[in-house]
């Protein structure tokens, strides 16, 4: 969404910094045009006024010597008349051009002519020029046409050492004499008039006017300063003449023309002028754009930083379940995050959030607790916590937190109030169905301990330590089951794998029970050992039953005593133990007048009989030998002998036994006498079948009783 909104802008910046270059063109060349025609203005005013100055200046400066010559010929009208009439007469004319040189320190030289312009003297070197001859016969002409008054109009002429221009004057002598006063100037004054009043750009020249190519003076000087090539104007010059301006009272015109190399490099300035101006704009505009741009993009990005960071907020509310809001007191208006619609299950666009709307959410039961913490919160300017539920438009219930600060103003009035809400149900089913693990854990006959990966004791539940504890290396209160645990975690530790073992706990008051213990580690996701998990089962009934089920499959119920079947299995035990080099003695005991006892006393007693003489018996015997009831009133018992030992020792024990039967037994007051025939049987003896030893044994019973009972015989005596 960034990209799309800041290409736009970035659009934008670019199209407003082309029409502010365009327009800054657009002004620039306006200024530009306005700079040239400006100095064109400028130029032609400073043209025309300069060119009214020279032109000033020149007929002013012949007027001024048309006016000097004038009065000197008048002055001198005697002396030129004599000078007129003896020609030859050097030392006169040295004295009038010596007079005229006091007056024109710049004279060239001076001619007398009659009134026919025919000279009288010539101080040219003794030679008048023709141009000169026939100017002077030509305005004599026009005198004598016009009878006098007539004002020369000068004209450079020619000279082998100068150009020069010419006044004349008439002249008349009060002897009658007259005639034509002529006198030569040199240029140089033209030339520096031309000089002082050009201005730059432009080239003052004076032309002929009849020959307007012809070039007469410059402002360098006469036209014998210029080669011959360049006396006239050239086809460039004279297409640069701007004016051609007659100068008065002169045969002359000002030409005026335009100074090319100046104008290329007014014009040039101005260019880099407006270019340069040009320039800065376009890099104060590209610099103002720059910077724009620059500030777009940090705007931009703060804009994404902006909208990532809400996205991400929301993203986190969403995940916790958490939303915000905040309350404008005075104005009533509420507004929630993106996160509290979709928690009371509302679209933005159609619902408009307030307090009391939000108040119709909360479960009706819970209102007045709301109600009145926000109205505490208010009173007290103090920030408030509650837990309670609301209820869905569907009818959905769920349990929420909400939190709020109260801000107020300088003055201490409430004017917002911002707080977070956070839906807590799936929270508090966890919780109640942690509660309900518990109390599950807590009352199972199967004991749980879980530790950390170094053995420290988390938890246990009562069936295992007796009470909820933690914090102890294998720390149970129960030394059986502790050691137990401790051998576990140890072998669990030691391979990483499980372990199973069993214990008995000894309880207090001498009780024992036995328990099963599996100890298994807990692994992560990345399958390390985190914890140990030790699970303990009380089988104490199971063994029990265990043992009850053996006692009635190998002893017999009423004396205790291995039945038939162990016996066999210890008859067993005992051969494979003979075929090491040991030897063992089976003697087969019948009792003598139990069955008197019996019928007479009744079979009560003559259980109780057979109980005291089983004990009578298994006081003859060690521990390490076995006696058996065969069945009714017959035992029989297993003799391990030592090595080295036989018949004798075999004998001496069945001697005891038949002695201590023989000792009256007193049962519900009655005086029993009974006794015991022994038939004995001693391994080995060279036979093959330990079931023939039993018997042997047994037909070493039976010679017994028909030896008189009361005694023992072993077989093969």
């Amino acid at each position: 969404m960034i990209g799309r909104l800041q290409q736009p802008r970035t659009r934008h910046v670019i199209i407003a910094a082309m029409l502010a270059l365009t327009l800054a063109a657009a002004v620039i060349g306006f200024f530009h045009r306005q700079a040239l025609d400006d100095l064109a203005q400028r130029q032609d005013q400073i043209e025309h006024a300069a060119a009214a100055s020279v032109i000033h200046s020149i007929g002013d400066r012949f007027a001024h010597l048309r006016h000097l010559v004038a009065l000197f010929a008048h002055n001198h009208a005697t002396e030129i008349a004599a000078l007129a009439a003896s020609p030859e007469d050097d030392q006169r004319r040295s004295e009038v051009a010596a007079r005229l040189r006091r007056m024109f320190p710049d004279l060239f030289d001076f001619t007398v002519t009659d009134d026919a312009g025919r000279p009288y003297i010539v101080d040219w070197d003794g030679h008048l020029p023709n141009i000169c001859q026939e100017d002077i016969k030509a305005y004599a002409e026009r005198l004598n046409a016009a009878g006098g008054d007539v004002v020369y109009q000068p004209l450079v002429h020619p000279n082998t050492v100068m150009y020069h221009f010419d006044v004349m004057v008439p002249w008349q002598a009060p002897s009658g004499h007259q005639g034509i006063f002529f006198v030569s100037f040199p240029l140089d004054d033209i030339a520096l008039i031309l000089q002082r009043y050009q201005p730059p750009g432009h080239r003052f020249i004076l032309v002929k006017s009849a020959e307007p190519r012809l070039i007469e003076v410059t402002a360098e000087g006469a036209r014998n300063r210029l080669d011959a090539e360049h006396i006239h104007l050239t086809d460039e010059q004279w297409s640069s003449v701007e004016h051609l301006l007659p100068v008065d009272g002169t045969r002359w015109s000002l030409a005026v023309l335009d100074d090319a190399i100046f104008y290329r490099t007014a014009r040039a300035s101005i260019h880099r002028q407006a270019l340069a101006v040009f320039s800065v704009c376009t890099l104060l505009i590209g610099f103002g754009a720059w910077r724009i741009l620059r500030s777009e993009r940090e705007r931009c990005a703060a804009t994404r930083l902006l909208i990532e960071r809400e996205a991400s907020l929301a993203n986190a509310q969403r995940i916790a379940r958490l939303g915000n809001w905040d309350w404008d007191i005075r104005r009533g208006t509420l507004h929630w995050s993106d996160e509290i619609y979709r928690m009371f299950g509302v679209e933005p666009r159609g619902f408009t959030p307030t307090y009391e709307a939000f108040l119709a959410f909360v479960h009706p039961d819970d209102r007045p607790c709301v109600e009145q913490a926000v109205a505490q919160a208010v009173a007290r300017h103090a920030p408030y916590a509650i837990e309670h539920r609301v209820v869905l438009r569907d009818g959905t219930e769920k349990t929420v937190y909400e939190q709020a600060e109260l801000i107020v103003d300088a003055q201490g009035t409430p004017r917002h109030m911002r707080g977070t809400v956070q839906d807590i149900t799936e929270k508090r089913r966890q919780e109640e169905q942690l509660r309900n693990l518990w109390r599950a854990i807590s009352q199972i006959p199967i004991g749980v301990c879980i530790t950390d990966r170094h053995g420290v004791v988390e938890f246990a539940n009562p069936a295992m330590a007796g009470t909820p504890m933690s914090g102890d290396w294998c720390a149970v209160d129960s030394v059986h089951a502790g050691d137990l645990l401790c051998r576990g975690l140890g072998e669990a530790m030691r391979t990483g794998g499980e372990w199973r073992g069993e214990a008995a706990d000894t309880q207090g008051g001498g009780t024992t029970r036995y328990l099963d213990m599996v100890v298994s580690p807990i692994q992560n996701e990345q399958g390390d050992t985190t914890h140990f998990l030790a699970i303990a089962v009380d089988i104490t009934a199971k063994k029990e039953m265990a043992e009850k089920i053996e006692s009635m499959a190998y002893f017999d119920p009423l004396t205790g005593l291995p039945n038939r079947a162990l016996f066999h299995e210890r008859l067993r035990q005992a051969e494979a133990l003979a075929g090491r080099g040991h030897s063992f003695g089976i003697l087969y005991i019948d009792l003598d007048g139990f069955k008197d006892v019996n019928d007479r006393l009744g079979h009560d007693v003559g259980d109780r009989l057979l109980q005291n003489v089983a004990q009578k018996l298994a006081g003859c015997v060690r521990d390490a030998d076995t006696l058996a009831r065969h069945g009714g009133d017959e035992f029989v018992a297993i003799l391990l002998l030592q090595e080295g030992a036989g018949k004798p020792d075999v004998q001496t024990v069945a001697q005891r036994m038949i002695s201590e039967l023989a000792t009256p037994i007193t049962l519900d007051g009655q005086i029993i006498h009974i006794g015991a025939s022994i038939g004995i049987a001693v391994y080995p003896a060279g036979v093959g079948n330990i079931d023939e030893y039993v018997r042997r044994a047994d037909m070493a019973m039976y010679e017994a009783k028909r030896s008189g009972k009361n005694r023992f015989v072993i077989f093969g005596n």
